[in-house]
């Protein structure tokens, strides 16, 4: 499950953690950062996992009730 997306690995680890303290949904959720290469532009994805596909959307749900972002993504 994907909650943003940063500009480096540090700035994602920290928006995980501002995450994690402002959605109780998150606590204890393993940490994923994805290193990723978009249009030549190096990219940090933030993301929750890995979790089961009915997992991710459950979570996602709880998430966006909270008025939290995120959306399922497909690895």
């Amino acid at each position: 499950m994907q909650l943003g997306v940063r500009n480096s690995a540090g700035d994602a680890q920290a928006a995980f953690r501002d995450m994690q303290r402002k959605y109780s949904q998150l606590a204890g959720k393993p940490e994923l950062i994805r290193q990723a290469e978009v249009n030549g532009k190096t990219i940090y994805r933030v993301r929750v996992g890995p979790l089961a596909k009915a997992e991710a959307t459950s979570l996602c749900s709880e998430l966006q009730g909270a008025g939290g972002q995120c959306f399922v993504a497909k690895n």
